[in-house]
């Protein structure tokens, strides 16, 4: 059976769009990513207090897990963390639509 087609919005704070299932932990995140179809994400790199894992570290999980949706957007506003985030995912899945466009707008 057909995992219903998701997309996954990961930021500990903003609204997700309409429509976007929300992780608000790298956590829920890898929870989403492991036992959905998610054909789209949206990626922060702030996941709250600095004791929380960072959107880098869900970078990490996805690469070691061989597992990224065919469109990865970073919307993180630091520059330097979410381009980071973008090279190591075009890296390591060049096949996909990765890009980096931080989100001061809804999507």
């Amino acid at each position: 059976m057909l995992k219903k087609q998701v997309r996954l919005f990961a930021d500990d704070e903003r609204t997700p769009p309409k429509g976007w299932m929300v992780a608000r932990s790298v956590k829920r995140a890898t929870i989403i990513l492991e036992t959905r179809n998610v054909i789209e994400s949206s990626l922060d790199f702030w996941f709250g207090l600095p004791h929380q894992k960072t959107g880098l570290e869900l970078v990490r999980w996805m690469i070691e897990k061989k597992i990224c949706p065919p469109i990865v957007r970073v919307h993180s506003l630091g520059s330097w963390d979410g381009k980071r985030m973008t090279r190591r995912l075009k890296k390591a899945f060049p096949r996909k639509r990765i890009f980096y466009k931080p989100l001061d707008k809804p999507i």
